[in-house]
């Protein structure tokens, strides 16, 4: 599964029901969801592509 692509497409629902809901406070809500998966499939693709290093990991 390309998650990259999963959140992309997460992203774009999101932003889509931002823009057809009437609370002001849900739409900022999914507005800042859509933000959070379109970063985050970001760094995977560029992950994916080797051109971030992977953070280190300090657990057990």
């Amino acid at each position: 599964m390309d998650y990259a692509q999963y959140l992309k497409d997460r992203a774009a629902d999101f932003a889509n029901l931002a823009v057809t809901t009437t609370d002001s406070l849900t739409a900022q809500n999914l507005h800042e969801l859509a933000i959070i998966c379109r970063e985050s499939a970001d760094r995977l693709a560029r992950r994916a592509k080797g051109t971030v290093a992977a953070a280190p990991y300090y657990g057990e």
